[in-house]
């Protein structure tokens, strides 16, 4: 491996551990949007913000090679999007969703 190849082999890995030691505080970040979104007051914003960044989340995941976190994310994605189209199924969704953001906690500190 020349020096260019090994030096950018060490920022690589050097994003991988900043992104996993912040990992933690970006899924608590995920909670309390979907806390703020059960408020009326903050409906619908703050479920697309939740939407926009569990999917920027997912993809992060998988870069960093976190694919049970990333596969979580994705699953939070796809409970979420429906939500957006048809809020009245908030009701029928929410149980999904805090399970998933549940399982995603357990998921990322165990990595």
């Amino acid at each position: 491996m020349n020096a260019r190849a090994a030096e950018f082999s060490a920022f690589l890995e050097l994003q991988r551990s900043e992104f996993r030691q912040a990992a933690p505080q970006r899924v608590a970040a995920l909670r309390s949007l979907w806390e703020q979104a059960l408020q009326p007051s903050a409906f619908p914003e703050a479920l697309r913000e939740l939407e926009r960044k569990t999917h920027s989340l997912a993809g992060s995941f998988g870069t960093f090679g976190l694919n049970e976190p990333g596969q979580l994310a994705f699953r939070l994605e796809s409970l979420l999007r429906p939500l957006l189209e048809q809020p009245a199924t908030m009701d029928t969704a929410a149980a999904d969703i805090a399970a998933t953001l549940d399982e995603l906690g357990r998921s990322v500190a165990a990595h």
